[in-house]
């Protein structure tokens, strides 16, 4: 999606037909690098980069041995070539990069992406990082529960929901929670060799640094372990910036997407074609604090769960398919429940916003091709 611009209902997984934020830098003039995990194919990265290392062309593995390959400006990538990492899978992403940045020619402009697989499971921290977050010490989250209350889609034959028994225990949770804490705190300190490398070339005052990632992680909040809901947990992502003018020490409190990065970086770059997609770029709200943006959000998780959001209220609609899920709604007050442990959605005195979001959703889902917007059976898996 940041790649793209557009929303996941308009586009193919391998990014056919689709100019890509780094190719169309690629055509300006840019130095585009890539290393990590892509699962768009190889075509699509060959079109947007000119070089790279490490490039893992898969979904999941184990992190100390990821099947990697390096650039081949042919677009073939036969088995041939690739190896088993011997790094760390956060160490074997970062270390191409540092090597891009060390031999970088200044005279042209670069656009680096570094795609980790961490923290995502199998979480299997390296000792260093473990023993830093002893799990007695560890809180358990306020919205933990043993089981979700209801069946939300597919959520008894998801992996990520296998990774524990049911029902949760808080011990089992801090340890899940020790494991990503770790595996987080491993990619933090790559990125700080990053930044320390571009400070060491003088490059740092002249380049805009974004991190940010694909998705949360309840981890033992609302009885879930994965990312597949609609709860705050798994669908808010951080979205750190930093770089000429970028305001230091703001927190940003607005609706904003991932896709919105396609057009923030077009218009930094200067570049004036119109991106593609509803979304916008980020740019007047980091240089003027009364900058407006989306006045609401929608996201969804395949024919499951829909979800939109504005500044205080957030309503889930949840769909029964082929015998499984519930036809069924949620609707929370984000400033008075911020954990969302207190559904309001039969509270007559909350039917106001529930009508408007109700509403609002519908014009989200049409306005995106969502297939449900107008027959709940129609399946896209």
């Amino acid at each position: 999606m940041i790649h793209s611009g557009l929303a996941y209902h308009r586009i193919r997984n391998d990014l056919e037909g689709v100019r890509t934020l780094p190719e169309i830098l690629r055509e300006q003039g840019y130095v585009t690098f890539g290393t990590g995990k892509w699962h768009n194919g190889q075509a699509a990265f060959n079109r947007s980069f000119q070089d790279g290392g490490n490039i893992f062309f898969g979904g999941m593995c184990d992190h100390d041995s990821v099947p990697v390959n390096p650039y081949d400006p042919t677009g073939e990538y036969p088995e041939s070539q690739q190896t088993i990492g011997a790094l760390f899978s956060t160490d074997l992403f970062v270390e191409p990069a540092l090597d891009f940045i060390a031999s970088y020619d200044q005279d042209e402009p670069f656009f680096l992406y570094i795609a980790f697989t961490a923290p995502h499971d199998p979480r299997t921290p390296l000792q260093k990082y473990d023993a830093m977050y002893p799990r007695d010490q560890i809180k358990t989250p306020p919205n933990f529960l043993p089981d979700h209350p209801f069946d939300n889609g597919n959520i008894y034959d998801l992996r990520d929901e296998r990774l524990a028994p049911w029902p949760r225990t808080e011990d089992l949770v801090r340890q899940h929670l020790g494991d990503y804490y770790g595996m987080i705190t491993h990619m933090d300190e790559a990125i700080g060799r990053l930044i320390e490398a571009l400070e060491a070339r003088e490059l740092l005052n002249d380049t805009l640094v974004i991190h940010t990632a694909d998705h949360g992680l309840a981890v033992g909040q609302h009885g879930l372990l994965g990312k597949q809901n609609m709860y705050e947990h798994s669908i808010k992502v951080p979205l750190l910036m930093m770089g000429p003018g970028v305001p230091g020490n703001r927190c940003i409190d607005s609706l904003t997407y991932q896709h919105d990065l396609f057009p923030t970086i077009m218009e930094i770059a200067g570049i004036e074609e119109a991106p593609p997609g509803h979304f916008r770029s980020l740019w007047p709200q980091l240089s003027d604090e009364t900058a407006d943006h989306h006045p609401s959000i929608y996201s969804s998780y395949m024919n499951w769960q829909r979800v939109v959001k504005n500044n205080r209220y957030k309503l889930i609609r949840y769909f029964e398919q082929d015998g499984k899920g519930t036809d069924r709604m949620q609707l929370f007050d984000h400033i008075n429940d911020p954990h969302e442990r207190h559904d309001l959605i039969d509270d007559p005195a909350y039917a106001s916003p529930r009508a408007a979001l109700e509403a609002d959703l519908m014009q989200w889902m049409r306005r995106v091709n969502d297939p449900l917007a107008e027959d709940s059976s129609n399946h896209f898996l």
